[in-house]
């Protein structure tokens, strides 16, 4: 996401889970040809991404929607608890007790 502008990232975000919870291997090459006619001219990188990344991604279309569903939830949820780690560390600086600013 870091290549689309702020205005149009539910578009692509919208374009992008039409590839990922596609039923079939086909259904999803369908939907990332429709993301690629209408976000390729804007967003080259984009698609780079998923072209250079569609062999990794194909084997998920294997298993079940339940399976990917726990998949992509726990994923989520790493993301979350290494930005949190992340903030803690950055921007808490323990003071000893009594200090006032």
């Amino acid at each position: 996401m870091r290549f689309v502008s702020y205005g149009d990232r539910k578009k692509v975000v919208a374009g992008m889970r039409a590839i990922c919870t596609a039923p079939t291997l086909e259904a999803a090459e369908i939907a990332f040809k429709d993301f690629d006619k209408q976000f390729g001219s804007h967003y080259p990188a984009a698609v780079e991404v998923w072209k250079h990344t569609w062999n990794d991604f194909t084997p998920f279309l294997d298993y079940p929607a339940e399976l990917c569903r726990a998949v992509y939830t726990t994923n989520l949820i790493e993301t979350i608890n290494f930005q949190l780690r992340g903030s803690d560390l950055r921007r808490f600086v323990l003071r000893p007790l009594g200090f006032r600013r």
